[in-house]
C-alpha cells in the first residue's frame, strides 16, 4: 500500500465481528472475493443479501453457488478485476442489475433450508 500510495485510501480492518457485517456489506459500494479455492462461497451470498453487488473469482464452486447474480473473472488476471470494478462503479443500471440477482440468488440459501435438508438425508442413510 506504501509503494503504491493507497495507505490513506485502504482499510485494513482485521476480523471484523459477525454481528458487524451486515452493516460493513451494506455501506459497501461492491464486494470482491478473488477467492482461489472455495468450498461454498458464504461471504459472497452474505453480501448479495445485503445488496452488495459481488465479482468474484471462478473458482471451486462459486459459480455454481452464486449463478449469474455475480461478475466472475479469472483469479489470476488482474485487468479483468479492474474492469469490473470500473463497470459496477460507473454503469448504474449493470450495478442494480446485480444487485436485484444478488438478493434473489442469496435467498435460494437460508439455514433452515440446510438443516432440513440435512435431516432428510441423515433420515435416508439411517433407514
Amino acid at each position: 500500500l506504501r509503494q503504491c500510495r493507497l495507505q490513506n485510501s485502504v482499510i485494513l480492518t482485521g476480523e471484523i465481528p459477525e454481528r458487524d457485517l451486515p452493516a460493513l456489506y451494506s455501506g459497501a459500494a461492491l464486494f470482491i472475493f478473488p477467492s482461489l479455492y472455495e468450498g461454498f462461497g458464504l461471504p459472497p451470498l452474505e453480501a448479495m443479501a445485503c445488496g452488495t453487488p459481488v465479482i468474484s473469482s471462478n473458482a471451486g464452486s462459486l459459480t455454481e453457488i452464486l449463478g449469474s447474480a455475480a461478475v466472475f473473472v479469472d483469479e489470476f488476471e488482474p485487468d479483468p478485476w479492474v474492469t469490473a470494478i470500473m463497470k459496477i462503479i460507473s454503469d448504474t443500471s449493470f450495478r442494480q442489475q446485480l444487485i436485484t440477482k444478488g438478493i434473489e440468488q442469496a435467498s435460494n440459501y437460508s439455514w433452515t433450508k440446510t438443516a432440513l435438508e440435512t435431516w432428510q438425508i441423515y433420515e435416508k442413510v439411517c433407514k
